[in-house]
């Protein structure tokens, strides 16, 4: 995806489909991405045109270029392909298999269980002819060191059976992480967008002022589509896994119960009565019977441990010999991870735009408003693509190889004109205070792409209010309208804050505060400069997530920046 996402970049770099009411200019991204009461006259032409009507205070205003890039991930696709990514890492098929099936140095669970058999035989035995020599009085010494090494080696092998058993338990859960992961991942979208004014030229004049404005827009999404079929793998492999877990639960209680039972059994053996603490020694009668009773409890316990080690062996049969759809005697094919026929949607859209703003001071009902009207070509090229995740190598080869080629082969293009009509008032309020009202993309219209899809253009109203004086600006805009994400993306309801500090024309701090009311969680701050001695010079602008200063996935959710250089005069 990173690799097709490039080469998209590096075809059409600089151009974008505005589905939110935003602007480019790095003004007014700074502050939020206020400017229907706000914007100076080379942006009014992207927020409100009525806005040229008010800006008076110079004669010519120009942008020689604007640049913004950003990225949308408000779904959370890359912190999921984060954590998928990490519980990967954390997985290890090979280890999993070889707890289950061993290799060439390290012991397969049937041999070890096999060993834990071999212990408890050898114990049963000495057991029984030590409770034979207790009844006659004597113990043989050699028979309990015997015993003892055996219940060590039982330790030994238990231990071993239990590392095994938690091997096993550690990659069922990370193999589950893994699926249930995966299956998150569908339907995620993931955007990122350029864009670029080439020309910004504003003539404010108190008669008819006039601006005209070209830009070039580009929006890519991106997102999995889970197959049937693959989802189907995944339900059955969760089913294998819950089976695996549900055996190897039985096997790892049993294991516990048996490292008890040995574990007593090695404790009553260190319990032997002591012929030196009897006051007639071995022939003594006292030193005989507790002999005898320590044997017998010696034997209830042996016994106890060979009911456990049968227990354990019949456990570990069953994790050893577990047979589901992706799972035979125990062992995990991992094809079925390699395997999938889901796909990856792109979808872009470019827009280059050449429009023309009229903005004039007129009386209404006694009033003085600013109503202007922008008139505007649009040109559509719409690219969509779906592409197999086990094809996404072949299909960059072929982007590499002819990346025009391949985005007009997938493209539908179309030619439309349409308007944008805007009004703004003002009043002197310890300064100048402002207020606008800004309809953008008055002719609705669909285009349908030649993939089957349907993109809906559709009005964008938005409301602004502004206080301004020579030092400062405070300003404030609203969707009235909830703005539809290009086919991918979340709606877009802005509720935008922003404020300016001013050293005249020389320069300027800028911050701001961004909330999409339309979705939970989505604020935004900003901030930005501009360093325009005597009027002319750079303005720069970025804006991230409070969350995104802490955590990389956090911060491509809703980043970006903007660089323009302007003058005025």
């Amino acid at each position: 995806m990173k690799q097709i996402l490039m080469s998209f970049s590096a075809l059409a770099a600089g151009i974008a489909m505005a589905s939110p009411y935003t602007g480019n200019d790095a003004a007014s991204n700074a502050m939020g991405t206020t400017g229907v009461a706000s914007a100076s006259a080379t942006s009014a032409t992207n927020f409100n045109p009525a806005m040229l009507a008010e800006n008076q205070d110079t004669n010519f205003e120009l942008s020689l270029f604007t640049t913004k890039v950003y990225t949308d991930d408000s779904a959370g696709l890359v912190e999921t392909l984060d954590d998928i990514q990490n519980v990967m890492s954390d997985a290890d098929f090979d280890a999993f298999n070889t707890a289950i099936a061993g290799d060439g140095t390290e012991a397969s669970m049937s041999t070890v269980i096999s060993d834990v058999t071999d212990n408890t035989t050898a114990i049963t035995t000495l057991v029984t002819r030590i409770q034979s020599d207790a009844q006659s009085g004597s113990v043989d010494p050699s028979d309990i060191t015997a015993l003892n090494n055996e219940s060590a080696s039982l330790t030994t092998n238990t231990t071993l059976l239990d590392s095994k058993v938690s091997v096993t338990d550690t990659e069922v859960t990370n193999l589950q992480n893994i699926v249930d992961s995966s299956a998150t991942v569908d339907g995620l979208p993931f955007q990122v967008g350029v864009g670029e004014n080439w020309l910004d030229a504003a003539l404010p004049n108190n008669n008819l002022s006039m601006a005209v404005s070209v830009s070039t827009n580009l929006v890519i999404g991106a997102q999995v589509l889970l197959s049937d079929g693959d989802q189907t793998t995944l339900d059955a492999l969760l089913q294998d896994l819950d089976g695996m877990t549900d055996e190897a639960s039985v096997l790892s209680a049993e294991m516990v119960k048996l490292a008890a039972a040995n574990e007593a059994l090695t404790a009553h053996i260190n319990e032997q009565p002591d012929e030196n603490d009897y006051a007639g020694g071995a022939a003594s009668q006292a030193y005989q019977d507790d002999l005898a009773e320590w044997a017998d409890e010696l034997a209830t316990l042996s016994d106890n441990v060979e009911t456990q080690a049968a227990e354990v062996e019949t456990a570990t049969t069953a994790v050893s010999s577990y047979n589901g759809t992706y799972f035979t005697n125990g062992e995990f094919d991992d094809s079925a991870l390699e395997n999938f026929d889901s796909e990856i949607e792109f979808i872009g859209a470019q827009t280059t735009e050449l429009a023309v703003a009229f903005a004039k001071n007129v009386i209404i009902a006694d009033t003085d408003v600013a109503l202007g009207v922008t008139p505007k070509l649009q040109m559509f090229t719409v690219f969509e693509k779906r592409i197999e995740l086990d094809l996404i190598s072949d299909e960059s080869d072929e982007i590499s190889d002819d990346p025009v080629g391949y985005f007009q082969e997938n493209s539908t293009t179309l030619l439309r004109g349409n308007l944008d009509l805007g009004a703004a008032k003002s009043w002197d309020y310890k300064g100048k205070l402002t207020t606008g009202l800004a309809l953008k993309d008055v002719i609705p219209w669909d285009l349908e792409t030649d993939q089957g899809s349907t993109l809906k253009i559709r009005p964008k109203l938005r409301a602004g209010l502004a206080h301004s004086t020579t030092f400062s600006t405070l300003a404030m805009d609203l969707d009235l309208t909830e703005n539809q994400a290009l086919k991918y993306g979340v709606p877009t309801r802005y509720l935008a804050l922003g404020g300016e500090l001013k050293a005249g024309k020389h320069a300027a701090l800028r911050a701001g505060y961004r909330n999409n009311l339309a979705v939970d969680s989505s604020h935004v701050v900003s901030t930005g400069f501009g360093l325009t001695p005597f009027g002319v010079g750079l303005e720069f602008s970025t804006w991230v997530q409070p969350d995104g200063f802490s955590e990389a996935t956090e911060f491509v959710k809703d980043f970006g920046f903007a660089l323009q250089a302007s003058a005025s005069f």
